[in-house]
């Protein structure tokens, strides 16, 4: 079922995440951003691969938002425990 939304978006611009002092600090843990990927889709096994940069973290939060190929829209979150080799 594709229902109309009220939304309208503009072209992707080119996003530069801010540069902390310290990613450890209270500020980064509550409001920091490491990086925004926009116009993402799946392969053909629905896979979708991303890097993230070691900034010596031990865990992130994932903010997962967007619609299905069917008009569904998705919201979640995810955390997620690195491996700083």
């Amino acid at each position: 079922m594709i229902t109309d939304y009220p939304l309208t978006f503009s072209r992707p611009e080119a996003y530069y995440p801010p540069k902390y002092t310290y990613y450890t600090s209270s500020v980064f843990r509550d409001y920091g951003v490491i990086d925004w990927v926009g116009l993402a889709s799946v392969n053909g096994e629905g896979h979708f691969t991303f890097n993230i940069p070691n900034l010596g973290l031990e865990t992130i939060n994932l903010y997962i938002e967007g619609m299905t190929a069917d008009g569904q829209l998705i919201s979640d979150v995810k955390t997620v425990r690195l491996s700083n080799d």
